[in-house]
């Protein structure tokens, strides 16, 4: 499960710089028509990366469902993640 939550955070971090690197696209495009274009994408990475968040408390909450006995240590392994 570990590995599982430590990929995710890796994707994550990924997805972020591309989403970043489109946002200075679109911030530095020539013409309306780039633009548009760089939005486009950067609207699709944003769901890309929403989706991923979504994921990562899927994993949390089905972690803390799981814990074994935990005597009420909830862990929350996000990382400090939020959707936002």
């Amino acid at each position: 499960m570990m590995d599982l939550m430590q990929n995710v955070v890796q994707r994550i971090n990924d997805e972020q710089e591309v989403l970043d690197e489109l946002a200075h696209e679109v911030a530095k495009a020539s013409s309306v028509e780039k633009m548009v274009a760089s939005k486009s994408s950067y609207d699709l990475q944003k769901v890309k990366l929403t989706t991923l968040y979504e994921v990562m408390d899927l994993i949390n909450k089905h972690w803390k469902e799981n814990s074994h006995g935990t005597s009420g240590n909830s862990n929350d392994y996000s990382d400090g993640l939020s959707g936002n």
